[in-house]
């Protein structure tokens, strides 16, 4: 049976979501369908490699490799990622570490030293915080974790606010006349005040503005913020900047470029590698296999960058036991996105 579920592109189109009665079903995800590297002299203490949100394994390789000389290390796809298939359902932060506690549990001689980057971070930290699997657990070693929230009192947020007023007028302002405002704004006596002991402590190159441009932007959103990592690069090498220093970024759309996405539920994509995708569009009730460019990745849906045209209508659910012109029968329409 099919039922239908929109795509969105400002004119929002259909979305065929399908479930195929006569296929195989909803395969149970289990960590048996999971790719996992393992590496390591097997008498060694166990260690789980997890990687963070749109990542994969291949990239906690060098991590993955450096600790096998010591270590019994399992450097796993997490559902979605890397060689691991995509989950029949939406796979939230109980089913992935549900997922990890499994495999801990069947496979591996408890308590782990759990390595997590990001979302891997997360798993490791819901793991080690619950009663009931915090035994699995004897050490985290967390970069970047996802979940964890800085403790910040009321001076903080005062001040952060005052500074986001003391700019405002700026935002009307522009070319070198906003230079020159916010070169005076920074260096005036109320804005050393608002700033931290350590930025005050800094002078010449330290506390400098720099030119970059973006040169990549993850595929996927964090799961906890929403917000998506960018990677920056200089016009011009910057001096006096070392790893390590926390620098304060303001992104602006380049002048006159404009991108027109097309938005479908996540569960559309089948055969995804990077940015590279396919998806079943329906045609006179036949499933027609077509290649798609991933934007990127966020919350539940997938926006594209072509492929899919608004008013394309695109199987959502059970794409992944659809073959190239199978015939397919809609069994109800849904209404269009608004947004």
């Amino acid at each position: 049976m099919v039922s239908d579920t929109p795509a969105r592109n400002g004119d929002a189109s259909s979305v065929i979501d399908a479930f195929l009665g006569a296929g195989p079903g909803n395969l149970p995800l289990s960590y048996e369908r999971l790719h996992i590297d393992v590496s390591g002299p097997e008498s060694a203490h166990p260690v789980v490699v997890l990687h963070g949100w749109g990542s994969s394994a291949r990239l906690m390789s060098p991590v993955a490799a450096t600790l096998s000389s010591d270590f019994f290390v399992h450097n796993i796809d997490m559902p979605g990622h890397g060689l691991s298939p995509q989950p029949p359902a939406p796979c939230g932060l109980e089913e992935q570490a549900s997922l990890v506690r499994q495999y801990i549990e069947d496979k591996l001689s408890p308590p782990v030293i759990l390595f997590g980057h990001s979302n891997g971070g997360r798993i490791g930290l819901y793991l080690a915080s619950r009663p009931d699997t915090a035994h699995l657990i004897d050490k985290l070693v967390l970069v970047s974790p996802s979940g964890i929230r800085p403790n910040r009192g009321p001076a903080y947020y005062f001040k952060s606010n005052l500074a986001k007023l003391l700019k405002l007028p700026t935002r009307f302002l522009r070319g070198r006349f906003k230079e020159h405002v916010m070169d005076w704004l920074t260096h005036s006596l109320v804005w050393k005040m608002l700033g931290s002991s350590d930025y005050n402590a800094l002078t010449g190159t330290m506390r400098q503005s720099f030119v970059a441009t973006v040169s990549e932007i993850a595929r996927v959103s964090d799961p906890v913020t929403g917000l998506f990592d960018v990677e920056l690069r200089f016009d011009a090498a910057p001096v006096g900047l070392v790893s390590g220093l926390i620098a304060r970024i303001e992104l602006s759309p380049a002048a006159g470029v404009t991108h027109t996405l097309t938005y479908i539920p996540i569960g559309a994509l089948v055969q995804a590698d990077g940015n590279r995708a396919s998806v079943f569009v329906v045609a006179d009730d036949t499933a027609r296999k077509r290649d798609v460019e991933v934007a990127f990745i966020a919350a539940d849906s997938v926006a594209l960058a072509a492929g899919v045209a608004p008013g394309d209508a695109v199987v959502s659910d059970g794409a992944l036991y659809l073959d190239d012109g199978e015939h397919i029968r809609i069994l109800a329409t849904g209404e269009p996105d608004s947004r």
